[in-house]
């Protein structure tokens, strides 16, 4: 969570402070304070996106679990948030909607009209990105309202306010509960892949023939051979999936989600599976000479055994029957 400046230190707010622009909304009985341009104690005013939460508290008797009462005090504390956190902003629409407090629009510290949609979960103190994009389509002026699940917009074109705009709310709200699942899943992935990459790497750099015995080194090689039959079994289903994730990251970004992390972990993930993929002949050569040892032990084996077995033929021939 942030503030309008990230670099230098902020001036102290007793919080909620006085605010221009700010969305108030009543929720399981409390009171949500976001954003706004914010008085600092100081005097000097800044946009914010700090959540302040107010409960009631009955003078004499503590905090009023069952919400506001004639007389009640208001305490306010700063709301400790995660997930997609909105940029500072005022002047933004807010309403509630099936208890979940959302967001849309208003203005930066720039006084760039944002053209984004964000939803707070009051339970978990969690944001999720519902919608967002440049505002290059934004009209000029516009009005706008949240009614039930849409969101209107209307502005003049020319002289008259001929301009109006709807956004279904509840598609965008069936698309929001989709996003978090589809980050988790990007995330799940991501650390499964770069796991069996880092177990692969460990097992194709195995040399058999470090082994102290004849027994220990065919045991290295059929570890070492059957992870390249591994390899060779995933390497079309890995790659694929590679290529799913990348897109997957590439939409997520679209709906404003920071997937920043999940762009570094998958060039990571596609750096060692490059690496595996080096690895697997320089493992079938370092265990060249086992298998080829193992193989004539084998092919002995068979001859020791298909000569025994003619042996036998031979002198049950003979025995009178």
């Amino acid at each position: 969570e942030e503030e309008e400046e990230k670099d230098s230190p902020l001036p102290p707010l007793t919080h909620p402070g006085a605010r221009m622009g700010t969305g108030v909304a009543y929720v399981h009985g409390k009171l949500f304070l976001f954003g706004g341009e914010a008085t600092h104690d100081n005097g000097q005013n800044l946009f914010t996106n700090v959540v302040t939460v107010g409960v009631a508290v009955t003078p004499e008797k503590g905090p009023n679990p069952k919400g506001f009462d004639k007389g009640d005090e208001v305490h306010w504390t700063v709301g400790v948030v995660t997930g997609d956190i909105p940029c500072p902003r005022a002047n933004f629409c807010l309403t509630v909607i099936e208890d979940k407090i959302t967001i849309y629009g208003g203005q930066n510290k720039a006084g760039d009209n944002l053209d984004d949609m964000y939803q707070l979960d009051p339970n978990t103190m969690e944001w999720s990105c519902m919608y967002c994009s440049n505002g290059s389509t934004l009209p000029s002026q516009p009005i706008i309202s949240f009614v039930q699940k849409r969101l209107f917009s209307v502005a003049p074109s020319r002289s008259s306010y001929d301009d109006v705009r709807v956004l279904d709310f509840g598609k965008i709200a069936e698309q929001s509960s989709f996003v978090p699942k589809m980050t988790a899943r990007v995330t799940e992935e991501l650390d499964r892949m770069q796991k069996f990459n880092s177990s692969a790497l460990g097992n194709l750099s195995i040399d058999p023939n470090q082994g102290d015995t004849e027994v220990k080194q065919r045991d290295l090689l059929l570890k070492v051979n059957s992870c390249i039959y591994d390899f060779k079994q995933q390497q079309p289903e890995i790659e694929l999936k590679q290529d799913v994730l990348r897109d997957a990251i590439v939409l997520l970004q679209k709906h404003g989600v920071n997937m920043d992390k999940s762009d570094t972990q998958m060039n990571e993930v596609v750096d060692s599976w490059g690496s595996v993929k080096k690895q697997v002949p320089v493992a079938r050569e370092l265990g060249l000479r086992v298998q080829e040892r193992e193989a004539l032990k084998i092919k002995n084996n068979i001859n020791t055994y298909e000569n025994a077995r003619k042996m036998y033929a031979f002198e049950f021939g003979q025995k009178p029957l």
